[in-house]
């Protein structure tokens, strides 16, 4: 009885709001970043977009029909999770999970993760389903309900597949196939009896009595969604026959009429992807280097030039950008092009630079954005790694991470039992010794073996490697907390990262978008990033780092220089295991070179987890004796070699003095000071330690004569305090090798003593004519 009940109240609360037919496209362009919906019904003073469709520019798109969203909870849900990356099957579920009339919903959801996904409730009437699939870049969901039958999205997504052509002509297409088998029933077959006519039916004028076609690009505004629109703003494409009635023409032929006469409007009018951009220097170096200039050629939707100026161009960076451009000046050369003064943030980082252009008709963001690399200082090599001395913990720490403050360090140690806890260090000030640790509570990891570690600048994520108890595989696991003063939360599996293989050494970048791994899932231990579109938010799948595999094992990334600089730890198939790292380049990561230094290489881990700025020094988590793991800190050789000038004249001659400072504890350790190329990757040297610059003829030069004119003090022995000089001296046209002559060349020394190395910094210097 209360069942029936229970039933009888829900079907009245059905016929209270109202029902709609409908069939819709909803489609995202991986490729160019677009998404839209396009949707037809036979109702008559009705509005889909306001109360259908779901539009977030840069995240995907959606439909809800059959039973109107009428409070607008199940649209907010859809239009919020995109936001966070949440995958569309889970979006769904959660709308279904929290809604009574899901029976009688129909629901369309795609995002520019690359899923789809479209449900069809029981209550839905016939004919009513859904599809969804790929072609190319385009990811598509088609469903429709109360249809002549099955070959209306069929045709759709014939259409849609077969088609050519900018994304609102293949909708178009798609939506002109589906109105052609008859599309809504009650229209072109019989109110009661949709499906009775076939499909399509034999005679019909009109397939629905409303239509709209939206599409957003990257850029267009994302407006709040509310009870009353979830497509809101001044989207790229709008196409909008509302509150027609029956009498009104068929729906398709005005939105083809409306698109055709868009289109007339769009000769001389920028467009987002057909215009051009170049920047003159897409990489510079930090520490305040001078303007860039941006470039931009305008060019419409067909490819042609815009040829007048007096457009309002402006500069915004993306949400993933690192933020510190800035645009100085605008030069309009009043023919559709224009060069943009750009001046670059002081420190490392990848700036993402959406150039917005405003014809005072509709504005544009030109798509994609520029990147600007502020490249990080070459890596002072690290030496001397030695348990670091202020921390309140032993070697035996597994691994440490300092925060972005400088002040905050957590730790990854074995307590009584070996049991591994997570720990929590201040220190009053950079530098400063740490004070007494406070435990990190975690009370869902008991029993769990935890390998490694990651949490983010405001200490409420923490990712870690580990196997939770009776499971053999080690994932990466999220644990989350609302505030600092509360516990962590049960470890919740990232099933998006999880291949069953084996994943580790997770570390979120210092931005929180992006989290580096690695994983065996390819057969060898590669290194692999996933990313998402908001700190907190769900991570799409991840992408191997294939730059930086050359068929070794490469483990345990950590991002260093604000994310323009990776370091990671590789286990070659032959040869010891060490730190290697590679820096952001133009559009990617460059080619990997080993970190200089005199770390000892071996045949266990050794990975970089954390470099103090305030003490020079990076933190390393190395293999010790009995299967542990150590932590280590290695000051970093930052001015152990100075030079007093970095140029000389063949033809004049001259001298440049070098100083050389190994620091204390290599006091009377023999030297030799090295020349080599001034530009080319780290190599390592026979018998350990790694050069910060390849080696060459110079090299060998310098080794045959070290000591001797005009190479003075090149090799001895550092004195007390493990210093020493040496100097350059050039007669006037003693350099008689005109292959010496009209190029530049980087030396560093190396220090030995006891088969231990120290490798200092690098001076540049060149031999001009």
């Amino acid at each position: 009885m209360l069942r029936r009940l229970g039933t009888l109240l829900l079907a009245l609360v059905l016929l209270a709001a109202p029902a709609l037919a409908t069939w819709s496209i909803v489609v995202v362009d991986l490729a160019t970043g677009e998404v839209a919906v396009a949707t037809a019904t036979c109702l008559t003073n009705f509005d889909l977009r306001t109360d259908v469709t779901v539009i977030v520019p840069g995240f995907g798109a959606g439909a809800h029909q059959s039973s109107v969203d009428t409070t607008g909870q199940n649209r907010l849900t859809n239009w919020l999770l995109l936001q966070q990356g949440v995958p569309v099957d889970e979006i769904l579920q959660t709308i279904k999970d929290n809604d009574p009339l899901k029976r009688w919903r129909q629901i369309g959801i795609v995002s520019l993760r690359g899923d789809a996904v479209s449900f069809t409730g029981k209550g839905c009437f016939d004919w009513a389903g859904g599809v969804t699939g790929q072609v190319g870049s385009l990811v598509y969901a088609i469903q429709g309900n109360v249809l002549t039958g099955q070959p209306v999205i069929d045709a759709a997504e014939q259409a849609l597949r077969t088609s050519t052509g900018p994304l609102p002509e293949r909708l178009l297409a798609a939506m002109d196939a589906a109105a052609g088998y008859g599309g809504d029933g009650r229209c072109s077959c019989s109110v009661a009896y949709p499906t009775s006519c076939g499909s399509p039916p034999p005679n019909f004028t009109k397939s629905a009595h409303i239509a709209t076609l939206l599409v957003a690009r990257p850029g267009d505004p994302i407006e709040p969604c509310t009870p009353t629109g979830c497509a809101e703003g001044d989207l790229y494409l709008v196409l909008n026959v509302a509150y027609a009635q029956a009498g009104d023409p068929d729906p398709m032929i005005t939105l083809r009429q409306d698109y055709d006469a868009w289109k007339l409007l769009q000769p001389g009018r920028p467009d987002a992807y057909e215009s051009q951009k170049w920047i003159s220097q897409p990489v510079v170096a930090a520490g305040g280097a001078p303007p860039v200039q941006l470039v931009i050629d305008l060019r419409d939707l067909d490819g042609n030039p815009v040829t007048h100026g007096g457009h309002a161009i402006s500069l915004e960076h993306d949400p993933t950008s690192a933020g510190g451009a800035a645009l100085l000046a605008v030069h309009d050369h009043q023919d559709g092009t224009y060069t943009l003064d750009v001046q670059p943030g002081a420190e490392p980082g990848v700036d993402l630079l959406r150039v917005r252009v405003d014809d005072g008709i509709q504005p544009v963001t030109l798509w994609p954005p520029v990147e600007l690399v502020v490249a990080p200082p070459p890596p002072a090599p690290a030496n001397d790694p030695a348990p670091p001395a202020g921390l309140p913990f032993s070697p035996r720490d597994l691994q440490a991470q300092l925060l972005p403050d400088g002040l905050t360090a957590w730790f990854l140690a074995e307590g009584p039992g070996g049991a591994r806890q997570l720990w929590r260090a201040r220190r009053p000030a950079p530098g400063a010794p740490f004070g007494r640790p406070e435990r990190i509570p975690t009370p869902g990891l008991a029993g769990w073996w935890v390998t490694d570690f990651s949490v983010d600048a405001a200490e409420l994520e923490l990712f870690l490697a580990a196997r939770a108890p009776g499971d053999p595989v080690q994932r990466i696991w999220r644990a989350q907390r609302p505030d600092t003063l509360s516990d962590f939360g049960p470890p919740e599996p990232l099933p998006e990262l999880d291949s069953g293989l084996g994943e580790g050494g997770p570390c979120l970048s210092p931005d929180g978008l992006v989290l580096a791994f690695h994983s065996e899932r390819a057969g060898t231990s590669d290194l692999w990033l996933a990313r998402r579109p908001v700190a907190g938010g769900r991570f799409a799948p991840p992408v191997r780092l294939d730059a930086l595999d050359d068929g070794s094992d490469e483990r345990f990334p950590f991002w260093d220089r604000n994310g323009t600089r990776l370091l990671f730890s590789r286990d070659p198939v032959s040869g010891p295991t060490r730190i290697w790292r590679s820096d952001r380049g133009p559009g990617g990561w460059l080619p990997p070179e080993p970190l200089p230094g005199g770390l000892p290489a071996g045949d266990g881990p050794l990975a970089a987890t954390a470099r103090d700025e305030a003490a020079a020094e990076l933190w390393l988590s190395r293999a010790a004796a009995g299967g542990v793991r150590e932590l280590l800190a290695a000051p970093l050789a930052a001015g152990s070699l100075t030079a007093s000038s970095d140029t000389l004249s063949a033809a004049a001659g001259g001298r440049i003095d070098f100083q050389l400072d190994a620091g204390p504890a290599w006091a009377g350790a023999s030297y030799l000071l090295l020349a080599g190329a001034a530009a080319g990757p780290a190599q390592p040297l026979p018998g350990g330690g790694v050069l910060p610059f390849p080696t060459d003829d110079a090299t060998d030069l310098v080794r045959a004569l070290a000591g001797q004119p005009p190479f003075l003090g090149f090799t001895g022995v550092l004195d007390a305090v493990g210093a020493a000089a040496a100097a350059l001296d050039l007669a006037p046209g003693q350099v008689v090798d005109p292959g010496l002559i009209g190029r530049g060349y980087r030396l560093a020394f190396v220090a030995e003593r006891g088969g231990e190395r120290f490798v200092s910094a690098a001076v540049d210097l060149s031999i001009e004519p």
